[in-house]
């Protein structure tokens, strides 16, 4: 009974362990982590840049990536909180913590991302598991 325990236990913490053993996307030789902190820089072009390659990446990394991207929503730069948006909605599985920061960018004052907005909230809201599917 303790070998079965102590089988379990361990499998649990490595399944709660699964991102510490990996290591983080790279992309144009930049890692995730890296991108995210472009996301913050004082150059719109590398924030730019860096909001579409964040969505990019991909759901593995999404741990990483969707709060910067949701905290880009307030970026002063339009195509920032354009691309941001674009970013969230292919992360859409992985997005919904930050379900309501893409509903405020609903009420942009750019008609565009305000567009962008409702479009990323509904992928994100049909990402969600269907009671009706039983999942």
């Amino acid at each position: 009974m303790r070998k079965l325990a102590a089988t379990a236990s361990l499998a649990l913490l490595l399944l709660g362990c699964e991102n510490s053993f990996r290591e983080e996307a790279v992309w144009e030789g930049v890692s995730t982590s890296g991108w995210v902190e472009q996301l913050q820089d004082d150059d719109v072009e590398k924030r730019r840049k860096a909001a579409e390659v964040l969505g990019e990446l991909g759901p593995t990394e999404a741990d990483l990536t969707v709060r910067p991207l949701a905290d880009a929503l307030k970026d002063t730069d339009a195509h920032v909180r354009l691309m941001a948006l674009k970013s969230l909605e292919k992360l859409a599985p992985k997005a919904s913590k930050v379900q309501p920061a893409v509903g405020r960018a609903m009420n942009d004052k750019n008609k565009i991302i305000a567009r962008q907005a409702m479009t990323t909230y509904k992928a994100i809201e049909m990402a969600k598991p269907s009671a009706l599917n039983n999942n």
